[in-house]
This record gives structure tokens, C-alpha cells and sequence, in this order.
């Protein structure tokens, strides 16, 4: 049976409606899993793959599999004489798949006109999708799969398959009166252990890439290692880097979250500087080397964004958008669509929402009387409602170009004690040492450690093997640590 070049199968002939459906349902199921699958993420047990022994840390997606389209039984005889094979071969639509992403300022009416679908088509779909969710919401980089019928020169559309968020997806396809219908259902969600170690020749995020590591965890890693590596000049080829992460899945692989490092390691010039998380009781949970010392020197603000790239800073400027001189209250920092922002500090959100120029902006309440402002976020993370307490580093928003703004970038504000201040500044401001384990927590501390260290290894030899969910261990005594601010800690 012959296919297209977008690897669908497709019959001589379309004789009903429901042969339409049966391939929509197949084709579109099995291909919206294929946007946005991350390379690193493997099935968990009881999914098929096409691989299962590729290496650890390598991409294993679950390829969709082409749909023939089959003859659907007619329900009244067919009138004799039945055409010739070259006359159903000629009238015969052609159905091809079409991968479009939604750009900054466009909406799904542009979207669909420019793939070449007409505007009449275009709102019949748009109103039927209404009925399960606010096209409106839909954001720039928002990835689409479009089912199209080629016939005669012209293109109709006959379905649209999109993820709009980490569990959800919805298609839109024709019924068999020709008129679009649209479903949003639930995907299932699977919790996974991931490990991956990969040598490193230029950037630490590429080696990442290719060890299938999303980077988001790479992120996460260089934050846990910020106050004793520098990463611009402490990385040379060859260095490598381990990792043991925690990471939600849906059903074909696609990652949900952030996820969690369990178990990192950083072999640099020979010398290896592994951490291991771990929960102290109620407080956050911290990272600790094998002798049971911190590895992140607790601060009372750390920047929002693992990059740092300034584009425009504290003080007077002239105005990209208005082309005047004024006072810019803080600093911003360029950052690609969808890059996580975390919190700056532990504290709680005070507004959020909509924020004139700010765009889409989030008002979090510090501990110690200092406020931090970020705008121009693409969405917020799921569960941020004011009033949320947060901790620091934890992932509120992706940045995005809301409100007065010329590209994606975080706008990151700080004022103390209602005054506003240099956001640099106050980075740098309040450093205190990290904890120390003793006693009893330190040998429940290195048993874990030592079968985090396992599960790592055990996940590299085993290909496609996966460890249930379980949370980084809690140890059930609080455990005081140095503190040098006024305020408290």
C-alpha cells in the first residue's frame, strides 16, 4: 500500500465517512504523541517500544505506527456497474499529516489560513473546538498536527490534534455528517526514574541533549553546582557528568514537568563532586556530598533563570517601545519561549494574573521584607494561586512576551523594605553556609546515598528497566544550621 512522505498510509479509494474516522482516530492518536516527545524519556514497563534495547540515556520513542486505511463495508449495495480502479485512483482525496506551530501575535485562525486551510473551514473548526476549550488560551510555540484531504488541487481539512498542557489532549475531526466535533480527554500520567551520563565537549547543554537529558534537569543540575563550579570556565572536554532523575511521563513518553534530580555528579579534571538529595525533617529539601556537607550555600535571593544573559539592566535606558528615556526598575533577561522561572527566595505570592505592561506577572512576598517581580511570563506553572507559599528555586512560570514587550525575556524586579533596588545587588547580599549532617542523620543519610548510587547504576546497565515513583528520603529530626541575617533564616 502506497505512502506519502509523511509516512501515512492511504488507500486507492475513500468510499464513507467512517473510513475518514477510523483513520483519523488511529493516525492522530498515535501521531500527537510524536510532538514534543522528548528523546531521553523511554516508556515505562508495559509499554511496547520499537527498541527496547537501545543504551541508557538514549532516545527510545515509541514511533506511530502508519494506519491503512481499510474499505468500509457500504451499508446498501453499491450500484452496478462499480467504477474502474483508475477512476477511483483519480477522484480518490490524499491525506497527508502537517506539523504547524503557532507563532508570537498569531492566532489559530492564522494559523490554519496559513497552512492553506480556507477561512470558512477555518471557523467551522475553531467554533467546534470552542465547545472543549478557549482557543484563546493557546500560546505562542503551541505545536499542532493537522490531518488534511487533498483533492482536485485543493486542500479541506479533516482533523487537528494538539497538547495543550502536560495531561491533556484534543482533537478535532469531522463527524459523519462532514462537521467538525471536538473531544478533550485526560493522558495518563506514569512517574519515572531516568539515568544518563554523557562526556562533555563544549556545551554542558548539548552533551545533555544527546544523552537524552531534558533541560530542565540540566538546569536544575547547574543550580545545585552554582557556588562551587563556574560553569563558563571550570568545564573543559572530556569532563563528564552523571545523572539519577525523577520525572512525570505521559503514556507515549512525552515529559510532564520539571522533574526531580535524586543523584548528580560532576567528574571535572578527574575529580568527581557528587551530590545526593535528601528532606531534613519539614525544611526544603538540599543536596549533600558524600561526607554529609550541603553543596548550596543558601542565599536570601538567587537569580530566576539558570542562563543569564542580561539584555537590558537596572537604571536608565531608552525605551525600546517608546523610544523615550526612562527609569528601568529592573533587570532583563533574555531567555528562550518556555524557559522555567523559579522562585527567588522561599516566601509567598501575593498577585498574579495580568499586569498591564508586565504582561503576565507574578508578585511573591520574600522572607524578610523583600518583594520580587517577574513579568512577561508565557503561563504559570500549575498550582501558583496567590496566597502559595513557594520554595526557593521552585518552578513558578515559563518565560514568555506578554504585555509591552519586544521578545521573550524575564523581567525581574526586587524591592526591600518598599524601596526599589539593583536586582544584582541584591543577589549578593546574604549568603549563609549550608547545613551539615551528624549523627544519626548522617548514617541514614549515607545508606540512602549509597542505594541512590545503585538505582543509578542499576538503571545505565539495564536498558528500558525503571524504578517506581518514590519521593527523595525524609529524615524525621529537624537539623539546625548557621544562620548570619538579622531577619532570620
Amino acid at each position: 500500500m502506497p505512502r506519502n512522505r509523511f509516512g501515512i498510509a492511504r488507500a486507492n479509494s475513500l468510499q464513507a465517512r467512517p473510513v475518514t474516522q477510523l483513520m483519523i482516530a488511529g493516525t492522530l492518536a498515535l501521531g500527537i504523541g510524536a510532538l514534543g516527545v522528548h528523546p531521553g524519556l523511554r516508556p515505562a514497563a508495559g509499554y511496547e517500544t520499537a527498541d527496547a534495547g537501545s543504551a541508557a540515556g538514549t532516545a527510545v520513542p515509541a514511533p506511530a505506527p502508519p494506519i491503512a486505511l481499510t474499505e468500509a463495508a457500504p451499508s446498501t449495495p453499491a450500484p452496478a456497474p462499480a467504477p474502474s480502479a483508475t477512476t477511483q485512483a483519480a477522484t480518490a482525496p490524499r491525506h497527508v499529516m502537517r506539523d504547524v506551530t503557532l507563532d508570537a501575535g498569531e492566532t489559530l485562525s492564522d494559523l490554519l489560513e496559513d497552512a492553506g486551510i480556507d477561512q470558512g473551514q477555518a471557523m467551522a473548526a475553531i467554533d467546534a473546538l470552542r465547545k472543549v476549550y478557549d482557543p484563546h488560551q493557546m500560546e505562542a510555540g503551541q505545536r499542532m498536527r493537522l490531518l488534511l484531504a487533498q483533492s482536485g488541487g485543493q486542500e479541506n481539512l479533516d482533523a487537528v490534534a494538539f497538547e495543550p498542557g502536560d495531561n491533556r489532549e484534543i482533537t478535532l475531526a469531522r463527524n459523519n455528517a462532514g462537521d467538525f466535533t471536538a473531544d478533550a480527554r485526560l493522558v495518563p500520567m506514569v512517574t519515572q526514574r531516568f539515568a544518563a551520563e554523557g562526556e562533555i565537549h563544549g556545551s554542558l547543554y548539548r552533551a545533555a541533549a544527546d544523552a537524552g537529558v531534558p533541560r530542565a534537569i540540566m538546569a536544575s543540575l547547574i543550580h545545585i553546582y552554582r557556588h562551587d563550579v563556574d560553569f563558563q570556565h571550570d568545564i573543559h572536554a572530556g569532563d563528564r557528568f552523571q545523572v539519577l532523575y525523577q520525572q512525570s511521563t505521559t503514556a507515549r513518553g512525552r515529559a510532564a514537568g520539571e522533574g526531580t534530580i535524586l543523584y548528580a555528579n560532576l567528574i571535572i579534571d578527574g575529580q568527581a563532586k557528587p551530590a545526593f538529595r535528601a528532606t531534613l525533617g519539614d525544611k526544603a529539601p538540599g543536596y549533600f556530598d558524600p561526607k554529609g556537607h550541603s553543596v548550596v550555600r543558601h542565599a536570601v535571593l538567587r537569580m530566576p533563570v539558570a542562563d543569564v544573559h542580561i539584555t537590558s539592566p537596572y537604571g536608565w535606558r531608552i525605551n525600546p517601545i517608546s523610544d523615550h528615556r526612562e527609569f528601568h526598575p529592573g533587570i532583563d533577561l533574555g531567555e528562550p519561549w518556555g524557559t522555567p522561572i523559579h522562585a527567588a527566595g522561599n516566601g509567598v505570592i501575593t498577585q498574579i494574573g495580568w499586569d498591564g505592561g508586565y504582561g503576565r506577572c507574578i508578585h511573591m512576598r520574600i522572607n524578610g521584607g523583600i518583594e520580587t517581580i517577574y513579568g512577561h511570563m508565557s503561563r504559570f506553572a500549575r498550582a501558583m494561586h496567590r496566597g502559595e507559599r513557594v520554595t526557593q528555586g521552585e518552578v513558578i512560570g515559563y518565560v514568555g512576551s506578554t504585555g509591552y514587550s519586544t521578545g521573550p525575556h524575564l523581567h525581574f524586579e526586587v524591592h526591600v523594605a518598599g524601596r526599589l533596588v539593583n536586582p544584582l545587588h541584591a543577589l549578593h547580599e546574604g549568603l549563609t553556609d549550608g547545613r551539615t549532617l551528624h549523627g544519626r542523620l548522617l548514617a541514614m543519610f549515607r545508606r540512602d546515598a549509597a542505594r541512590l548510587k545503585q538505582q543509578f547504576a542499576a538503571l545505565l546497565e539495564k536498558s528500558g528497566y525503571h524504578l517506581a515513583s518514590a519521593s527523595a528520603p525524609a529524615y524525621p529530626t529537624r537539623e539546625s544550621h548557621a544562620c548570619g541575617l538579622r531577619g532570620g533564616c
